[in-house]
């Protein structure tokens, strides 16, 4: 079916649900490898305002792609997860370009309804300025 999905978390309800779908067409295909991805916002996180620990930073990134990790190895499916720093919407973006995927998985609307209505939601951005298939979970 899919040799590799791209699924972007942010830690919301909807991106579990889309964790839930990759895992599910991950497991449908055989050694589908699948991309955690989670975008730190370091300017805005509420962690580094605070002068958080580099350990507290971790481990709260961390928590946002656990439950993804969960669903994935639920299943029995490869994955392996890559973080990235800076605005969500355009890191993704970059990273799918720049990179070959058959697949990408995103929840419709992520935690940061501020930049949403500011520059538009990060689902839009990706399946307007990528070239492969996406699939937006709600």
């Amino acid at each position: 079916m899919y040799d590799s999905i791209l699924l972007a978390v942010d830690g919301s309800e909807q991106s579990m649900r889309a964790a839930k779908e990759a895992a599910r067409l991950a497991a449908a295909g055989r050694e589908t490898q699948v991309t955690i991805l989670h975008v730190v916002q370091t300017e805005t996180s509420k962690e580094a305002l605070a002068g958080a620990s580099q350990v507290e930073l971790d481990l709260s990134r961390r928590k946002k792609t656990l439950a993804a990790e969960q669903a994935l190895q639920a299943q029995q499916v490869y994955y392996d997860v890559k973080v990235l720093y800076g605005r969500p919407g355009p890191a993704i973006v970059e990273y799918i370009n720049g990179n070959r995927f058959d697949l990408v998985v995103i929840g419709s609307r992520g935690l940061n309804r501020m930049e949403k209505v500011m520059r538009g939601s990060v689902s839009q951005r990706v399946l307007n300025q990528t070239d492969c298939s996406v699939l937006i979970v709600r």
